[in-house]
């Protein structure tokens, strides 16, 4: 019996562990929704289209497995991508699936009509129209794969007369449309690690001032530092402590008098003129 393109899809989704679909049901997902019909995964109804996306979101980051949300023509799959956005940040793997009117509706402003991949764009990792019948199994393997390896929201969009079509084929490679392997590090790996990790600490820790909670000068107070070294330490620091928002006293012109253009006057009851100063380096 030949398979119409919303069986290939429903056949996909179970082979891969869906278990239900998150929608509000339409004339254009009438077609997905007989072929559900006939499969294991139950369809879940909700009351709006952002419920569904944040139920398929939510499963998502629960399980770590592909969950689906779907709405129909028009301000029904609009309404999906509020909820998306939650799988997109939490990096959930999400298939948003939007119903479509016929294809020969398209492009004459027909009611309802929309450009679901240029509203899904910003929100989804892939977003494509099955355009043709005998597209549709790759571009299914497609969406799935780019929902789990980049662990976000795949959108597609279904023409009501494509979805409908009998299929050319089925999806091949069904195998590789799995979630990514958590990878864990062994107990003997981790014990190596700490013990490096250990090893250079100590050796940082024995070459460097001890910290303490009143800063630089806590902490050179609470190293072995003696009095005469501190006393030179700390006049360092107030040298070269620059205050903000006002200028550097060491090379302002206007505080150096020394270093001005005018000429030396003499000093009072002398004849001779001031000596030079010698400026600080």
């Amino acid at each position: 019996m030949a398979q119409t393109v919303a069986d290939v899809l429903v056949g996909v989704l179970e082979r891969v562990g869906v278990k239900q679909i998150f929608g509000l049901i339409g004339d254009s997902l009438n077609p997905l929704a007989d072929s559900v019909r006939h499969s294991s995964i139950e369809w879940i109804g909700v009351r709006h289209e952002e419920g569904a996306a944040l139920a398929a979101a939510g499963q998502a980051k629960l399980t770590g497995r592909l969950a689906v949300c779907a709405g129909t023509t028009g301000p029904g799959s609009n309404h999906l991508v509020a909820g998306l956005y939650e799988a997109a940040h939490d990096h959930a793997p999400v298939l948003a699936i939007s119903g479509d009117m016929p294809r020969k509706l398209h492009g004459i402003d027909y009611f309802q009509s929309t450009k679901p991949d240029l509203l899904f764009r910003d929100v989804s990792l892939y977003t494509e129209t099955i355009i043709t019948p005998e597209q549709a199994p790759a571009v299914i393997h497609q969406a799935i794969a780019a929902a789990y390896a980049g662990r976000g929201v795949a959108h597609l969009t279904l023409p009501q007369d494509v979805v409908l079509a009998h299929a050319d084929g089925d999806v091949a490679s069904v195998e590789t449309l799995q979630p990514r392997p958590e990878v864990a590090a062994s107990a003997e790996d981790v014990a190596r690690i700490a013990s490096r990790i250990d090893a250079v600490s100590s050796h940082h820790v024995r070459r460097r001032l001890p910290r303490s909670d009143s800063g630089a000068e806590g902490a050179l107070r609470s190293s072995q530092v003696g009095p005469l070294q501190w006393g030179r330490i700390s006049a360092r620091m107030r040298l070269f402590w620059i205050e903000p928002n006002k200028p550097d006293r060491r090379n302002c012109r206007a505080t150096r008098p020394w270093r001005s253009s005018r000429a030396r006057t003499a000093r009072p009851g002398t004849s001779a003129p001031p000596p030079r100063m010698r400026a600080r380096d």
